[in-house]
């Protein structure tokens, strides 16, 4: 179970930090 947690997490962390990266760009 914690391994899966973690898993998703990451993936969950990756598409957070895409979005965020798109978002800055867009104002920058």
């Amino acid at each position: 179970m914690e391994r899966g947690s973690r898993t998703i997490s990451l993936k969950i962390a990756q598409k957070l930090s895409q979005i965020f990266n798109v978002s800055i760009e867009k104002f920058v």
